[in-house]
């Protein structure tokens, strides 16, 4: 299977029941003119329990696909290709969370 790197945005971060971690990444590119998006599952030995929705995120790993279905919005059954990334490594992450360098002293004053 190819060795690729996606770039994104976290979707969702998951334990699985079997204790494997799982990613979903919303990657966006450029294509004729229009802006497109994919959704990519990536597959972690271990919960990736630092990685939250909206964090921005690089994972190397092997590439999967299959074709697979869905149901939309409208109720209408689609069918789609899935994009997997299996064996999957974080090269890169940025927290969307943003940390104040001083805490609140609001909730500690005497008066």
């Amino acid at each position: 299977m190819p060795l690729l790197t996606i770039a994104g945005k976290v979707a969702s971060s998951i334990e699985t029941q079997t204790g494997k971690g799982i990613i979903k990444v919303w990657e966006k590119s450029d294509f004729k003119g229009q802006e497109k998006f994919v959704l990519w599952t990536c597959w972690f030995d271990q919960p990736q329990k630092h990685v939250v929705e909206n964090d921005e995120i690089m994972i190397d790993g092997r590439l999967s696909t299959k074709v697979g279905t869905y149901t939309a919005k409208t109720g209408e059954e689609k069918t789609a290709v899935e994009h997997h990334i299996n064996d999957a490594v974080i090269k890169q992450h940025k927290s969307s969370v943003v940390q104040d360098a001083f805490p609140s002293l609001a909730d500690e004053a005497p008066f």
